[in-house]
């Protein structure tokens, strides 16, 4: 057997040599595991995407790191941004509805659920942070939701005037008659 490596903080017994190439086993106490030394070097470099997101309203160091990873990184946990945007009071909603807003067409099917949804000031939020910031073509993807709310708002919409905003940000999608003197 080749040399016994403590992996610090990982909760293992040790490291040993496999015998190929290329190849190692993880002990822990009930299992042992081999694995291909170029694949745990690429898993290394992969991120905990769930420790990424806020731990509460007022985590804004949490921001940074999200936007270092950047997309497509976070595209399995945008739904779960999109969730800390659902308050603009909140402290770290603004900073990361700024972040969102650059990601365009990736967005359109996290904020049509939103928008499709029955919380009439979540969708707010998400209108007045995020959706009147996109630029119009990944609007063209939200269109069909914005006349829906528009024209067949909910009690609660019409409460939070969902259907004005909504009418507001299609006025962008009409083609313009732009006449010359």
């Amino acid at each position: 057997m080749a040399d016994v490596a403590t992996v610090e903080g990982a909760g293992y017994v040790g490291v040993r040599d496999a015998g190929k190439a290329g190849m190692h086993a993880i002990i822990d106490s009930n299992l042992l595991v081999f694995f291909d030394e170029a694949l745990m070097q690429k898993a290394s470099c992969m991120i905990d995407l769930q420790s990424l997101l806020p731990r509460d309203k007022y985590d804004l160091d949490s921001i940074p790191l999200i936007v270092k990873a950047g997309y497509p990184a976070v595209a399995p946990i945008l739904d779960e941004l999109l969730d800390w945007t659902a308050d603009s009071n909140w402290p770290a909603a603004s900073p990361l509805a700024d972040f969102l807003v650059t990601l365009g067409p990736p967005l359109i099917d996290p904020i049509s659920q939103v928008l499709q949804g029955t919380d009439g000031a979540q969708k707010w939020h998400c209108i007045n942070l995020i959706v009147q910031r996109l630029p119009t073509d990944t609007l063209r993807g939200l269109e069909k939701d914005l006349r829906r709310l528009a024209d067949y708002p909910s009690d609660d919409d019409r409460r939070e005037e969902i259907d004005v905003e909504a009418r507001e940000i299609l006025l962008r999608l009409e083609p313009r008659g732009d006449v010359m003197p």
